[in-house]
Formats: C-alpha cells, structure tokens, sequence
C-alpha cells in the first residue's frame, strides 16, 4: 500500500502489478483511489481500473463508482476524455443517473462529453440486447 502513495509512476504501477496477485481488500483499494485520485498518468488510471473492475461487485462497488466518476468529471484533461471511452463496464443501473449528471456539468462540445454520451448510448444498448 505505501508503493502505491509513491510519486514514481514506475513504482505506483509495480504496486498495482502486485495488488493484481492480492486478494481485493478495502484497504488495497483505498489506498489506490486516494493515490490515483488526481493522478495524469493515463496508463496508471488505465491499469486502475483493471483493478477497479475486481471491486466493483463488492461492499466497496460504491467506492469505485466514486473513484471512476471523478476521474470522468474531474480528471485530467486527457485522462477523462479517455477513460471515459473505457466505463461502460462500470455503469450500472444503480449509478446511471450519476453519469447523467456527469454529462450535463461537463462541457457540452468536449471530447470527454461526447465519449461519456456515447459510452453510456452504448450502455443502453447492451443492456436492451439482454
């Protein structure tokens, strides 16, 4: 966990390599989504959420609905116009809503709104299709 806090890139992802061989626990997942939080390494987040995914049906799902939403809404530049291509994993029934709101705070032309449109378009579709 306190490779993780690091401010090496290389290190911050060699713990997340091995938070990958762990059992999840909350603690490993706290200490990520507070590391990351901020975080414009895009491949960082990327491998986060891979480990994210672990989570997410889970007593902590609520934690990483949080951590991914404020990636989308909050982070980077970069970083929530691409990781806002990659949710569709994350949105659920339950935090929809949540990514609506999301969508009318950011800018309404920004390459972020409009991957964020289509990854929850695709949501809907995917999830009428089963």
């Amino acid at each position: 966990q306190e490779f993780i806090q690091s401010r090496d890139g290389f290190v911050q992802d060699q713990a997340l390599d091995i938070f990958a061989y762990l059992p999840p626990s909350t603690e490993n997942l706290e200490a990520l989504t507070q590391a990351l939080r901020d975080s414009s390494d895009m491949d960082l987040i990327e491998k986060s959420l891979a480990e994210c995914k672990r989570y997410m049906n889970t007593e902590n799902g609520d934690k990483v609905d949080q951590y991914v939403q404020h990636i989308v809404e909050s982070g980077g530049h970069f970083s929530a116009q691409r990781i806002a291509t990659q949710i569709i994993p994350f949105i659920n029934e339950s935090n929809y809503q949540k990514y609506q709101q999301i969508l009318t705070r950011l800018p309404k032309e920004s390459v972020a709104a409009r991957n964020l449109k289509a990854s929850m378009e695709e949501y809907l579709l995917l999830k009428k299709g089963s």
